[in-house]
């Protein structure tokens, strides 16, 4: 856990409040094992694999979805991606190119986690 690491100062001309990002020499860090959520040997374990896989020069991923789901669920028809429209998932292929590509209007919605029709 870190403490210390940000203070609000108030303005004496002005009375308004500002937040100040303090210098990392003042920052109180302290270990908590007891709020880990993954082992310590799982997470040395992971940090070692991503660095194996990290590719100098490289950008990561070129395309990042903004929406969770999109591009993880599949079409069960056509085998597409499916993408956030309308607060819901729909296949992006019969959304994109229609009834030939694919013939499924189903939608699967975010609220609701149902099939929309």
């Amino acid at each position: 856990m870190v403490w210390n690491r940000s203070e609000w100062m108030r303005d004496p001309d002005t009375k308004a409040y500002r937040y100040r990002v303090r210098p990392v020499t003042e920052h109180v860090e302290v270990e908590v094992p007891e709020l880990r959520i993954v082992p310590q040997d799982l997470w040395e374990r992971a940090r070692v694999r991503l660095a194996l896989q990290d590719v100098p020069g490289a950008n990561g991923r070129q395309n990042v979805g903004k929406y969770l789901l999109s591009g993880f669920v599949k079409c069960a028809e056509c085998g597409g991606s499916y993408s956030k429209k309308n607060h819901s998932y729909y296949c992006a292929n019969h959304w994109n190119r229609g009834d030939r590509a694919c013939s499924n209007k189903r939608g699967v919605g975010k609220a609701t986690r149902s099939l929309v029709l």
